[in-house]
């Protein structure tokens, strides 16, 4: 291991080695990645179709989305400035015929499985690219392009920084070309990649001139760095962020080399070319908006905060962060597993805290500490943090790649400090232990998390439809047929997801696109979870639907936190447009009328219930079905006219085959009832038949004293029987209770009015 890294340390070898993996990686992306599936790249596109049609700036009015650009139209114009030279030979006449929306697209939740795709794909994104589609994709290989430039100028600043530790400037590199979600970025329509670059060859600029400050052509190197800074502030606003930083670190400089004229004379040096590549574009603003940034256009159309976030506010922002930061594709709904999140906050922490191992380790043993070095990269972050945070105070828009203009600096710290837990002659090994597990993530995450969000769902024949799923078949208006159904699980908890899948075969084709709805009826028939989604998690809308078709589809229904459990509930599938709200009528193929139900779930308690019956009466009905004990109310003497309210606190061994209504009676002392309150448990909406071995039952019943009921005592009985012919299970309890398929529970006392 150590002689391949010592190989791969070579000066030009690795890091070679590394730009060919990247842009390997970073080109897959840009394939598998569909069409405008990227944060804001429909808006950064049609920036740069404006500038290639030769329409100039976008100008953004008062308020309102403005162009197909919205917000974006007031981003600096240098990363669309430079595609659009790059695809103005092509015609993107058709560009907003890809603008296909999804109705129910899903942006910034990716705890919500369905409906991730934000456009419907089709067979004009098909190789070979053509027109738009082939025009977006070469912008995305110019953002390859510069995301393999970042790359090499992180190994770049890593080397010079620490000269004599070639693995930590090639680890350095690595860790960023291997971070996926700056391979994701890398490979879509994105300024981000501008700004990327830009502020990374500033600080490579910076670096060289503060480590050689009179080096040879030093004011062709002060000369660049202003130039460059210049180009920041026209990827980006944040790029401007950089000013001040670079200023302070060369009156820093001066000051410690006590030339303070010469100084006036650098700054003058860098910033002099700056604002001749820069400052045109904030005039602009100035004059346009009265706003040299152009933040004020652009939050009229974002939005801004509604409410203040406060310190809170923004702590709780970092979970998106840091998640962002290393991979949350899509439009901020494609997320890893959590575990991978938990994998790389462990080599965060052990890397932090590294790092301030070294640091102490160094202080201790008054060693000569070349770590002031890292005061350019904690600095670099802590601009671009502080710009972020500004940023979500002002818009609810905090994103991990807005960090990546100081991707450089987090990579190296994090090394720096991993590097630190053992000594250099096994260093090759210990820094080669992140970056394989990372590179093995950034490969795999296209093929498992990105492309199957984008897939239609399967074709079937009739013959392949589960037994268990066939149902009678049920048209919806007359393109449509159901032809069965399958619901997983059949018991579900509070939070949890459910799947249903349904079997749809086209009839005729379709001219509008038709919402599919799945509602989760109650035994009263109200909702208690409902779901709306385009066919194919929002891939596949109905107009692409061809005759003869077989579908099978799936759609997911989350169940609210807070429903009431237990219950059986009905599942209600139907279609219908969006959002007019109009139903396709539903009948059998001959016409008859006909619903959408398709089977019944289970809504379970996360937790059973601990129970302790006031009154303990073991009981056992069938095999099944215990009986623990009960509580009455009220407790005391009754007059005739008063209710009643039983509590029967069951418990199944197993699940129960029936569905069993359960009696409550009354009797005299002669054994005729008098009063009684039969039903099926929990008022019908938990039948036996759905009750879950192990979990308690707390069943209330009631019933009415008649008015004309003589004072004297009364026998509560209670037992169970089958609805269809009435035959009661047995049941065995203590013997002195227990007569005809019941056991006397209680007696009630009914005094004098």
């Amino acid at each position: 291991m150590r002689s391949v890294w010592r190989k791969l340390t070579r000066p030009g070898v690795g890091i070679a080695l590394l730009l060919v993996a990247f842009v390997g990686l970073s080109f897959t992306y840009s394939v598998v990645t569909p069409v405008f599936e990227a944060p804001d790249e429909i808006q950064h596109f049609f920036y740069v179709v404006n500038l290639a049609e030769g329409k100039g700036l976008p100008v953004q009015p008062p308020a309102g989305p403005g162009g197909l650009w919205a917000q974006e139209g007031s981003q600096p114009p240098l990363y669309y400035v430079l595609a659009a030279r790059l695809v103005a030979p092509l015609d993107t006449s058709d560009a907003s015929a890809l603008l296909w929306e999804n109705a129910h697209a899903n942006l910034g939740d990716p705890l919500n499985p369905a409906n991730k795709n934000r456009i419907v794909h089709t067979d004009l994104e098909a190789w070979p690219y053509r027109e738009s589609v082939l025009a977006i994709h070469l912008v995305r290989w110019l953002s390859v392009l510069m995301g393999a430039a970042t790359v090499w100028l992180v190994y770049r600043i890593a080397g010079k920084l620490f000269p004599r530790q070639p693995a930590l400037a090639l680890a350095t590199a690595a860790v960023t070309a291997f971070t996926p979600q700056f391979v994701f970025i890398s490979g879509v329509v994105s300024n981000d990649n501008a700004i990327i670059l830009s502020s990374t060859l500033a600080a490579w600029l910076l670096i060289d001139l503060l480590r050689q400050p009179h080096g040879s052509r030093y004011h062709l190197r002060l000369f660049l760095l202003g130039v460059v800074l210049g180009f920041a502030a026209l990827s980006k606003l944040s790029g401007a962020l950089l000013w001040p930083l670079a200023g302070v670190a060369l009156l820093v400089a001066g000051w410690r080399a006590r030339s303070l004229r010469r100084t006036a004379g650098d700054l003058a040096m860098v910033f002099g070319p700056a604002l001749a590549v820069a400052g045109w574009w904030y005039l602009r603003n100035w004059q346009l908006y009265g706003d040299p940034t152009g933040l004020t256009a652009m939050l009229s159309i974002v939005g801004d905060r509604t409410q203040p976030l406060g310190w809170r506010g923004l702590l709780r922002q970092f979970e998106g962060l840091r998640i962002s930061y290393w991979a949350l594709f899509g439009w901020f709904n494609l997320i890893l597993p959590n575990w991978v999140y938990r994998v790389l906050d462990a080599l965060a922490t052990v890397a932090f805290a590294g790092l301030v191992w070294g640091a102490v380790r160094r202080w201790h043993r008054k060693m000569p500490s070349g770590w002031r070095r890292l005061v350019l990269p904690v600095a670099w972050i802590s601009v671009v943090f502080i710009g972020l945070v500004r940023w979500t105070l002002l818009t609810p828009a905090t994103q991990g790649r807005l960090l990546f203009p100081a991707a450089w600096a987090f990579s190296l710290l994090l090394m720096l400090g991993w590097s630190q837990w053992v000594p250099s002659r096994w260093r090759a090994h210990w820094l080669a232990a992140p970056i394989v597990p990372l590179a093995v993530l950034a490969l795999v995450a296209p093929f498992a998390v990105i492309r199957p969000a984008y897939q239609r769902p399967p074709l079937v024949t009739e013959a392949a439809i589960p037994d268990a799923a066939r149902l009678t078949p049920v048209d919806y208006g007359t393109t449509v047929r159901r032809l069965g159904a399958a619901i997983e699980p059949d018991g579900v908890h509070p939070g949890d997801l459910l799947w249903v899948t349904v079997y749809w075969q086209v009839l005729d084709r379709m001219d509008q696109d038709y919402t599919v709805y799945v509602h989760l009826l109650d035994h009263q028939g109200q909702s208690v979870a409902e779901a709306n989604n385009w066919p194919g998690l929002g891939n596949y809308p109905t107009r692409l639907w061809q005759p003869g078709m077989i579908i099978a589809d799936r759609y997911p229904v989350r169940i609210p936190a807070d429903v009431r459990t237990p219950e059986l509930v009905t599942a209600d599938i139907g279609l219908f447009t969006w959002p007019a709200g109009k139903d396709q009528p539903i009948h059998l193929p001959d016409g008859t009328s006909a619903v959408g139900l398709i089977g019944t779930v289970r809504l379970l308690p996360r937790q059973p219930d601990a129970v302790q019956p006031p009154a303990k009466l073991e009981a056992h009905f069938g095999a099944d079905i215990k009986l623990l004990g009960y509580e009455r109310s009220p407790a005391s003497l009754i007059t005739p006219g008063s209710q009643v309210t039983l509590t029967l606190y069951w418990l199944p061994s197993a699940r129960p085959m029936e569905d069993y209504t359960v009696f409550v009676h009354l009797r005299d002392s002669t054994g005729n009832k008098i009063a009684q309150g039969d039903n099926q448990p929990l008022d019908g909406s938990w039948p036996t038949s759905a009750w879950e071995p192990g979990q308690p039952v707390i069943d209330h019943y009631q019933l009415t004293v008649p008015q004309r009921t003589a004072p004297g005592a009364y026998d509560l009985w209670i037992g169970m029987y089958r609805s269809p012919d009435g035959s009661r299970l047995a049941v065995s309890g203590p013997t002195d209770r227990v007569h005809d398929g019941g056991i006397l529970v209680d007696k009630v006392f009914v005094k004098q009015p």
